[in-house]
Parts: C-alpha cells; sequence; structure tokens
C-alpha cells in the first residue's frame, strides 16, 4: 500500500473512531434524558445521569452535589470514589471555591485538563485531575450537575 493508501487508511479509522465516539455520546444522552421520563425521585435520576456522564467522559470517579440555599456551600447527593480510597466526607461543608466557584459564578461547564498543575490544585483533596465541573443550582435551569474526574 502506497502513501495515498496507508493516509485514506488512517483518515478512515480516525473517521470510524469519531463516528464510534459520537454514537456512545448520543446514547448517553438517550439514557439520561429517559431516566428523567422514569424515575419520579431526582436521585435516581441524577445517579443514571451521572453514570452516563462518567461513561462518556472515560471519568473514574466524581459526584453530583446541589448548591446550598444560601449559595455558599454543595449539598452532596452522592460520592462515587471508583473503587479507589476517599478522604472525603459527604457530610462535611463543601464551600464553593476554585474551580467549584468558577462553573457556579459562569453557569457553564468548567473543567482542567491538568488539574494538579492548575491554581485551582490547593482547592481540593490530594489526587484530583482532568475536572470537570457543570454547576446546577435548585430551581433554576441549570447546564448539568455531576463533577467528574478520571485518571
Amino acid at each position: 500500500m502506497g502513501k495515498r493508501g496507508q493516509s485514506l487508511e488512517a483518515e478512515l479509522r480516525a473517521a470510524l473512531e469519531n463516528t464510534e465516539r459520537r454514537e456512545a455520546e448520543i446514547a448517553a444522552l438517550f439514557e439520561a434524558s429517559r431516566s428523567i421520563l422514569e424515575y419520579r425521585h431526582f436521585h435516581e435520576a441524577a445517579q443514571t445521569i451521572f453514570e452516563a456522564a462518567k461513561k462518556v467522559m472515560g471519568a473514574t470517579a466524581g459526584y453530583v452535589a446541589l448548591l446550598s440555599e444560601n449559595g455558599l456551600e454543595n449539598e452532596v447527593l452522592f460520592v462515587d470514589s471508583g473503587g479507589f480510597p476517599c478522604e472525603v466526607d459527604p457530610s462535611l461543608p463543601m464551600p464553593i471555591r476554585g474551580l467549584r466557584a468558577l462553573a457556579h459564578k459562569n453557569r457553564r461547564a468548567t473543567y482542567h485538563n491538568d488539574f494538579n498543575q492548575s491554581e485551582y490544585a490547593h482547592s481540593l483533596p490530594p489526587g484530583q485531575r482532568n475536572l470537570s465541573l457543570p454547576p446546577h443550582r435548585r430551581g433554576t435551569p441549570g447546564p448539568g450537575f455531576p463533577a467528574c474526574e478520571s485518571a
């Protein structure tokens, strides 16, 4: 196979990978949408949506939390440690600061793909990286709510 054939093959592989990724994203969106209709309680729907987002992102751990009534901290609904040791006590207050504060302020998803080297690294427990924080405010429309982390 010549250089042109190799180039075409590489382009086809990339197109196939892109199509498979998009197909997985659409399936996750469908699963998340269906959970909203299927579950009567927010916590159940949130868990399903979180799992779908985690799968699409390739995240290994994360949590779901809502902004407290006073707007100063997150109220944790659940934490998924991904099977890793978790030193975070979900019953303790989770102040809105660092990257989390930026997500809430801008009211859109915020992420950092090298979290340990970011200016926000000091605001969360050690070992967090590749962090995504879509905000959600109770009683108002928002773009999302799970925070996911991948290793």
